[in-house]
C-alpha cells in the first residue's frame, strides 16, 4: 500500500526502474502495433511509468473546497464521494465551487479544466487508466481521462474512462486513510482525524501494472442490505472503488456471438461441424450442449469471419460500427466478440470437432473425443490456431489496425507449432490459482505462450464456485492470499486476469476481490501487510479472531474441499466432497460451534468500540449467518432422508430436479419376485412426437434421450452402485460404479426392458435379476429414480428425480431415499400423511377434514395439487383471501406419556400477505391435545408470510405424564387471515426412539 502522510517520508518510483518499465510497457498488449497502442494505451509522454513523490513538511489543512469547473455526471459523482468521506473524517462540510476561492482552504480541483491546463498537466500524456494527484501550493489536482457522458454505477462492468474518479479514491486512501473493502457502512473505513496534515510536495502519476482486472460473481450472487443500494449498484460501486478495468478485451467464445446459424444455417450448412449422422451442428441441434459448432476447415466460413472482423475493426466510431453490424447481417456487435481494437474468434464452448474429411485429417478425432497424448493435442491446437492465424493475417493484409483475440482452452491449449502473426492476443485458461500442489507445468505453458506471441498473456481463472462447485451452497471461498500470491508470482508472464469467481453470497468473496484489485494494480503489493491492515481496521480488538477464522476458511477451501482437478470442455472440474462429508467432517458441527464461540468473544472484545462491534455483528449475520443456515438446512435434509423411503411393493412420484411444478407426472412402481427387482415407469408426455431418441445401441448415449433411470446401492455402503437407463424406444444403458466418480459401462447386466406408448404417455418396465445386484443390505438399501425429458421443444424442466434434494446430480448418493425390501414398523401417527391415493369429496380429503371461514366465492379454495408435491404425487393446497381463515385437520390417538415426539411437514407458499387486525396472520400448523396434561402450539411459533420454496418445518415436544394412548389429539394445517397460497405435504408425527 502507498504510504499515508506523516513526517516527510516519501516513496519514489523513478523511470530508470527497469522492472516497472518493462511491466508497464507489457500491458500495452502488443509490440510494434502503434495504431492499436494509440487507441488503448493513451500514452505519449509518460511511457507508462508510475511516479510517486511525496515529501516536504506536512502541514495542517484548515479546510477543504472541491473545485468543479466543468460539470459532468462522473465529476459530480467524484465530488460527492470526496465530500462524503472528508466530511466523515473531519466533521467539515465541504463546499463544491466552480473556481478556487483563494483563501486558506485546500482546493481539490477535479478533472480536465482550465486550471489543470494552466498548471501544465495534460491528461493526454497519462498512461492507460492513469491519473495525476499533484499539489501546487494550495491546489491539489485530481485528474485523469474521463467519459463526459457516462453516469457512474449505471452500466454493467463499469467499463468507461474514469481516471479522475480513480484519482479521487486514491487520494482518500492515501491521505485520509480511507479503505473501501466493500460498499456500505460496514465495509467502508473512514477513520476520524482531529487534524488532517498533508505534505508540501505531492507529485503522483499512477497507473495499473496489469491491464485486465476483472471479476465475475455469477448470476445467483446474493448481496447484503446496503441501505437503498440495489445489488447491481453495490457491485458497480465495488468495481469503481477498487479501480478495476476501464476497457474490456473480449476473449471468450467470440464466434458463438456472430449469429452464424441465423445468418447461414440454411444457405451455408457446410459452415457447421459435420456430425456422424450427416447432420450439421447449427444452433438448430437441440439435443447437444452448446449448439452451433463450426467446421474450421470451411473456406467460406473463414471468409465470413474475416470479413466480420475487418468490418468491425475498420470502423472508426460507434455509428460506423453500428452500420457495419447491419451491413454484415447483425443487429449489433456483442461485447463478447468485439470491443474497439479487438475481435474475438474463439470457438464456442465445449468444442465439437467437425467430422468432415479435412478436419479429421487435421486433428485425428471428431466430436468431443478429446485426445490426451501430446502429439494429438498439438494437432488439435494447430488446427484451431491455424484458423485464428488465417483470420489475423487477413486483417493485417487489409491494412486494418486491430487485434484478433482467442483463449488457449481445452482441447487447443497446447502451444501450436505453426507461425502466428503478431496481431494475435492470447488468454490462457488456468486452474492453478487454487492449487496447493506443483504448478510448474502450467507456468511453463504461460511462459511458452508468452514466448510464442512475444508478449504477456491474459489469464482466465476459476477460483470461485464454477460448475460443480456451485452446489457448495453456504461455503465461503475466502482465499485472498492464494489469489493475490498467484497473480503477483506471475506478474512478468501476464497482462491481467479474469476471475470467474461465482459465489452464492457476495461477502464470501469480498476480501478476494479487494486483494485481487490491489495486487493487479501494483504487483509489488505486500499481501500479508494488506491483510493485516484489513483485519485491524475492520475489527480492531477482534482482528486476531477474524484473521484466524478467515485463514481457516482459506485452508479448508484449498486443502479439504478442492481435490484433484482435471480439464474438461467446460473448464477445470474438481472432485468435490458430498454434502455429508462437507457438513459432517469439513464444516463440521464442532467447527461451526468454534465459529460461534469466537464471534461471541469478538463481540465482548469490541464492546467499547461501537464501529468495530457493528462490523462484528454484521459479519456474524451476513457472512457467517449463511454458513450456519445452510448447515441447519443440511441437517434438516438428512432428517428428511430418514423418512424418505418406499416399501416393496410400492410406488414413488418424481419431482422436478430444480423447480417445484411438475409439467408432467412420472410414477415409478417398484416390486419384487423371487429372483428379480421390477421397476415400472409411467411417464406423462403430451409431446411424444418431440421426444429426442438418438441412441439405438446398448450403452450408447441413452442419457441424452428421453429416458428414465434407476440407481441402486444394494450393499447400502453409499459408495458402490448400479445405474440402469432406458430410453422410450427401449435401448438400455447399464453401468457399475465402484466409486461415485467412475462408472464402468463395460459392465452388462441381464436386465430385460419393455417399453410402450399411450395417447399422452410412454412406459418402461425394467426387470433386473437380483443376481446382478449382489448381496442386498438387510431390510433395504439406498436408491434413486430419475427421468430426462429430452425434447425438441422448450420445457420448463428437463430432469425429474425421487430424491428430495433438488439441484444436485442424480448420482448424489448421500441424498438418495431408501428402498425397503421388508416393511419397517409404521411410526407415523397420522393417516394420509403424503396424500397418496387420496381423493377429495367435498370438504373431506381422506383423513383430513377441510374448513373455511368463508365461501368459495370469497376467494377460499381447498384442493389436492398433482403438479406441486413432495412425495406422494399430491399435496394439500390452500388459496385464501385476507381476513379469512382456512384449514384441514385430523384427530388421532396413540400418544404415550413422557415421550419425545417430532412433528415435521413440508411447506411452500406464494405471496402470503395481509394487514388483518383479526388476530393471527400467516400460515403453519397447529397441534393440540387435551386430557390431564393439555398442550397446544403453533409450528412454527411465528406464522409464515411471503413466498417460500419447499422447506421442511420441524418441531420436537415432550408429552406430560397425564397423556394416555386414548388421549384425543388434533393436527391442523392453516392459513390465518392472510391472502395468498400455501401447500402442505409429507406430514409426519412420530416418537423419537431412544438411542
Amino acid at each position: 500500500m502507498p504510504d499515508c502522510p506523516g513526517g516527510g517520508s516519501a516513496r519514489v518510483v523513478q523511470p530508470q526502474n527497469n522492472k516497472n518499465l518493462e511491466r508497464m510497457m507489457a500491458v500495452k498488449f502488443l509490440r510494434g502495433a502503434l495504431a492499436v497502442l494509440a487507441v488503448l494505451a493513451w500514452t505519449t509522454g509518460c511511457a507508462g511509468v508510475r511516479r510517486i513523490e511525496v515529501s516536504g513538511t506536512s502541514t495542517a489543512v484548515p479546510g477543504f473546497e472541491i473545485v468543479l469547473p466543468e460539470k459532468t455526471p462522473l465529476l459530480e459523482y467524484a465530488a460527492s464521494e470526496l465530500q462524503t468521506c472528508i466530511g466523515q473524517a473531519t466533521g467539515q462540510q465541504v463546499p463544491i465551487v466552480a473556481a478556487p476561492g483563494g483563501g486558506s482552504a485546500l482546493s481539490l480541483v477535479l478533472g480536465r479544466n482550465r486550471f489543470l491546463e494552466a498548471a501544465g498537466l495534460r491528461v493526454e500524456d497519462l498512461p492507460r487508466e492513469g491519473y495525476y494527484i499533484r499539489r501546487i501550493g494550495n491546489l491539489v489536482f485530481l485528474a485523469g481521462q474521463d467519459s463526459d457522458t457516462q453516469v457512474p454505477l449505471t452500466t454493467w462492468g463499469q467499463r468507461y474512462q474514469r481516471g479522475t474518479l480513480s484519482a479521487t479514491y486514491d487520494f482518500l486512501e492515501r491521505f485520509l486513510g480511507a479503505r473501501f473493502y466493500f460498499p456500505g457502512e460496514c465495509g467502508t473505513v473512514v477513520p476520524p482525524v482531529g487534524e488532517l496534515r498533508l505534505p508540501a510536495k505531492i507529485d503522483i502519476i499512477e497507473a495499473p501494472d496489469l491491464a485486465m482486472r476483472q471479476y465475475y460473481n455469477g448470476g445467483n450472487c446474493e448481496f447484503y442490505d446496503a441501505g437503498q443500494m440495489k445489488a447491481a449498484t453495490i457491485n458497480n460501486l465495488n468495481l469503481v472503488r477498487l479501480r478495476l478495468e476501464e476497457t474490456n478485451v473480449p476473449f471468450c467464445h467470440g464466434t458463438a456471438y456472430l449469429n452464424l446459424s441465423q445468418r447461414f444455417a440454411k444457405t451455408k450448412p457446410e459452415f457447421f461441424a459435420l456430425m456422424p449422422d450427416g447432420t450439421r451442428f447449427s444452433a438448430e441441434v437441440l439435443n447437444q450442449k452448446h449448439a452451433e459448432q463450426l467446421c474450421f476447415s470451411s473456406p467460406g466460413l473463414r471468409d465470413v469471419i474475416a470479413a466480420d472482423a475487418i468490418a468491425y475493426l475498420s470502423a472508426k466510431n460507434a455509428d460506423e460500427r453500428k452500420a457495419a453490424a447491419v451491413a454484415r447481417g447483425l443487429t449489433h456487435w456483442s461485447g463478447s466478440v468485439a470491443n474497439p481494437g479487438y475481435f474475438c474468434v474463439m470457438p464456442n464452448d465445449w468444442l465439437y470437432m467437425c467430422n468432415c474429411e479435412q478436419c479429421l485429417a487435421a486433428t485425428g478425432f471428431g466430436a468431443r473425443n478429446y485426445p490426451s497424448d501430446p502429439a494429438s493435442m498439438l494437432r488439435a491446437s494447430n488446427h484451431i490456431w491455424g484458423f485464428t492465424a488465417d483470420i489475423a493475417r487477413r486483417v493485417q493484409q487489409a491494412g486494418v489496425p486491430g487485434m484478433i483475440t482467442q483463449m488457449a482452452y481445452t482441447p487447443y491449449k497446447a502451444i501450436p507449432s505453426i507461425d502466428l502473426p503478431d496481431n494475435i492476443v492470447v488468454q490462457v485458461a488456468v486452474k492453478g490459482m487454487t492449487s496447493t500442489g506443483d504448478n510448474s507445468e502450467e507456468d511453463a505453458l504461460l511462459a511458452g505462450w508468452k514466448k510464442k506471441t512475444s508478449q504477456p498473456v491474459a489469464l482466465w481463472t476459476y477460483p470461485g464456485k464454477h460448475m460443480q462447485k456451485a452446489t457448495l451452497k453456504g461455503i465461503p471461498v475466502m482465499i485472498p492470499k492464494a489469489v493475490g500470491k498467484y497473480i503477483a508470482d506471475r506478474a512478468d508472464l501476464i497482462f491481467g486476469t479474469f476471475l470467474e469467481s461465482e459465489t452464492d453470497y457476495f461477502l464470501f468473496n469480498y476480501l478476494v476481490y479487494y486483494v485481487f484489485a490491489k495486487v493487479s494494480w501494483d504487483t509489488g503489493t505486500d499481501i500479508d501487510a494488506l491483510l493485516d491492515e484489513h483485519y485491524r481496521l475492520m475489527f480492531a480488538e477482534a482482528a486476531p479472531l477474524f484473521q484466524e477464522m478467515f485463514e481457516q476458511m482459506e485452508d479448508l477451501w484449498l486443502n479439504r474441499i478442492l481435490g484433484h482437478t482435471v480439464d474438461t470442455p467446460l473448464g477445470p472440474v474438481t472432485k468435490l466432497p458430498n454434502s455429508v462429508e462437507l457438513w459432517g467432517k469439513i464444516y463440521s458441527p464442532a467447527l461451526l460451534e468454534s465459529f460461534l464461540s469466537r464471534l461471541d468473544q469478538a463481540e465482548k472484545l469490541t464492546a467499547a468500540n461501537p464501529a468495530a462491534l457493528k462490523r462484528v455483528r454484521f459479519m456474524r449475520e451476513k457472512l457467517f449467518g449463511p454458513v450456519f443456515s445452510h448447515a441447519l438446512k443440511h441437517q434438516a435434509e438428512q432428517e428428511a432422508f430418514d423418512s424418505w423411503n418406499v416399501t416393496l411393493p410400492g410406488e414413488v412420484h418424481l419431482r422436478p430436479f430444480k423447480g417445484e411444478v411438475c409439467e408432467v407426472n412420472t410414477v415409478a412402481g417398484i416390486s419384487r419376485t423371487a429372483d428379480s427387482l421390477i421397476v415400472e415407469f409411467n411417464c406423462e408426455e403430451p409431446l411424444l412426437d418431440k421426444m429426442i431418441l438418438k441412441a439405438t445401441e446398448r450403452d450408447a448415449a441413452v442419457f441424452t434421450d428421453s429416458c428414465v433411470e434407476v440407481l441402486l446401492n444394494p450393499s447400502g455402503d453409499r459408495k458402490t452402485y448400479y445405474q440402469f437407463i432406458v430410453n422410450a424406444n427401449g435401448v438400455l444403458f447399464d453401468s457399475h460404479y465402484q466409486t461415485p466418480s467412475h462408472g464402468q459401462k463395460s459392465w452388462n447386466s441381464q436386465a430385460v426392458v419393455q417399453t410402450g406408448r399411450g395417447e399422452n404417455s410412454w412406459s418402461a418396465k425394467i426387470t433386473i435379476p437380483l443376481s446382478d445386484l449382489g448381496t442386498l443390505a438387510e431390510g433395504g438399501f439406498p436408491a434413486n429414480f430419475g427421468r430426462n425429458r429430452a425434447l425438441e421443444a422448450a420445457v420448463s424442466e428437463t430432469y425429474y428425480q425421487w430424491s428430495p434434494a433438488g439441484g444436485r446430480s442424480f448420482h448424489e448418493i448421500s441424498q438418495w431415499g431408501t428402498l425397503f425390501t421388508s416393511a419397517p414398523p409404521n411410526r407415523n401417527l397420522l393417516r394420509d400423511w403424503n396424500f397418496a391415493g387420496v381423493t377429495q369429496k367435498g370438504s373431506q380429503l381422506g383423513a383430513w377434514a377441510a374448513w373455511r371461514s368463508g365461501k368459495a366465492e370469497d376467494g377460499q379454495e381447498v384442493s389436492l395439487d398433482e403438479r406441486v408435491f413432495i412425495s406422494g404425487g399430491k399435496s394439500l393446497h390452500f388459496r385464501n383471501r385476507e381476513g379469512f381463515r382456512i384449514n384441514a385437520g385430523q384427530r388421532f390417538t396413540g400418544l404415550e406419556p413422557s415421550c419425545t415426539y417430532r412433528l415435521s411437514y413440508f411447506f411452500r407458499c406464494c405471496d402470503l400477505s395481509g394487514a388483518s387486525k383479526k388476530g393471527d396472520l400467516g400460515a403453519g400448523a397447529y397441534f393440540s391435545f387435551g386430557g390431564q396434561s393439555p398442550m397446544a402450539m403453533a409450528i412454527p411459533s411465528q406464522h409464515i408470510l411471503g413466498s417460500q420454496d419447499w422447506v421442511r418445518i420441524v418441531q420436537e415436544f415432550k408429552t406430560g405424564e397425564g397423556v394416555t394412548p386414548e388421549t384425543q389429539a388434533t393436527i391442523g394445517l392453516w392459513i390465518w387471515n392472510a391472502a395468498g397460497e400455501a401447500w402442505f405435504d409429507h406430514v409426519i408425527l412420530e416418537k423419537i426412539q431412544p438411542e
